[in-house]
């Protein structure tokens, strides 16, 4: 009932059917603005999760009365990147993992992106030198936090990929087993001469 009186009165708001919602007193902004957030922080990771298909982006002002900011720009990005599950990334940057990744500017200065205290630490180590597939294997603990940043910031101009490819990492040998005996030194070679 309320919806089909929203929609009757959407000539009045523009043809918009949330503006109407809003406007008949439906829809409290108050109340509305957490599953509408909600609703365009999933889209966003949808699109960000699409492997394929198109898109069109038109840069709009909208007014006042229809526009509702979800917060920092570059923070809802990186709060959705975060999310994007670390094996499609690498999958991803398979074709640049063994070319090292270096800082490059960037469209975004690297403090409005909020980054968090380990992302932060991670960012010190791109040096150009290293791939992300040796920063990987010397920090293992920070291996999705190199892969994830490169995605996310290599479309920023942040940090971009050298054209040269590094060899392979090795892995890294493997360590005794702790309580693992030590090897017995081999004896000693028997004497010519013996002793009288």
């Amino acid at each position: 009932e309320q919806l089909a009186q929203a929609e009757a009165a959407r000539d009045r708001f523009g043809g918009d059917l949330v503006a109407a919602l809003f406007g008949t007193g439906t829809l409290h902004p108050a109340t509305a603005f957490t599953p509408l957030s909600q609703r365009a922080h999933a889209l966003l990771l949808k699109a960000l999760l699409a492997e394929n298909g198109s898109f069109e982006f038109v840069q709009e002002d909208l007014p006042a009365h229809k526009a509702m900011p979800l917060g920092n720009r570059w923070s809802v990005l990186m709060d959705q990147v975060r999310r994007v599950p670390p094996l499609l990334i690498r999958h991803r940057l398979a074709s640049v993992a063994d070319n090292p990744v270096m800082k490059s500017g960037g469209q975004v200065q690297v403090a409005d992106l909020r980054l968090t205290p380990q992302e932060a630490r991670a960012m010190g180590y791109i040096d150009g030198v290293r791939s992300l597939n040796l920063l990987a294997r010397d920090m293992p603990q920070d291996a999705d936090v190199f892969f994830r940043l490169a995605w996310a910031l290599r479309d920023m101009d942040i940090v971009s990929f050298a054209a040269v490819k590094l060899p392979a990492p090795e892995a890294p040998k493997a360590a005794p087993a702790p309580g693992a005996a030590p090897a017995k030194a081999a004896p000693p070679p028997p004497s010519a001469a013996a002793a009288p």
